[in-house]
C-alpha cells in the first residue's frame, strides 16, 4: 500500500486507509514509514558472468565474510530484500517467487533454471544459518 510514489503521497494513502479503517481522522504527518538498511556491504549489482561463476563454484562457507562477499548474496539481497527508490531511499522490492528469481538468474547467466533454483535455495538456507558479523547485531 505504501510502496509507490513520493513520501507525501505514500503517507496520504496510508492515512486515508487508516482513517477509514479506524473511523477517525489520521493525518499524513502522523504516519511513520519503515527505514531499511543493507545487511551486506553495499555493492554494485553483479553482472551475468559474475553470477554464472558464483553459481558454478562451490557455495560459500558458513562464515559471514564468505557469505557476504559472494556475488549471489548481493544479487539475492538486491532482488528479494532491498532496492533503492528514485529518491535514494532504501525500500522493499516487489515480491518475487523463487521460480521467477531462478528464471531471472537463468536469463542473466545462461544456465538452466533448475540449476539456478537449486543454488537460490542453497543460498537462502545458508543465509538463515550464517551468524551475521556486523556491528548492529543482525
Amino acid at each position: 500500500m505504501a510502496s509507490a510514489g513520493a513520501q507525501t503521497e505514500r503517507r496520504k494513502v496510508v492515512a486515508d486507509f487508516a482513517s477509514r479503517f479506524f473511523d477517525t481522522t489520521v493525518h499524513p504527518d502522523n504516519v511513520i514509514e519503515e527505514w531499511l538498511e543493507r545487511i551486506l556491504p553495499e555493492a554494485q549489482m553483479p553482472d551475468g558472468p559474475t553470477l554464472r561463476q558464483a553459481i558454478l563454484a562451490s557455495p560459500p562457507t558458513a562464515t559471514w565474510s564468505d557469505f557476504a562477499a559472494n556475488p549471489l548474496s548481493v544479487w539475492i539481497e538486491q532482488t528479494y530484500g532491498i532496492t533503492t527508490a528514485d529518491d535514494g531511499r532504501l525500500i522493499r522490492p516487489k515480491p518475487l517467487t523463487l521460480q521467477a528469481g531462478a528464471a531471472q538468474l537463468a536469463e542473466l547467466t545462461g544456465l538452466e533454471k533448475e540449476q539456478c533454483l537449486e543454488r537460490l535455495r542453497t543460498m537462502l538456507l545458508l543465509g538463515s544459518q550464517v551468524p551475521h558479523g556486523d556491528s548492529h547485531g543482525h
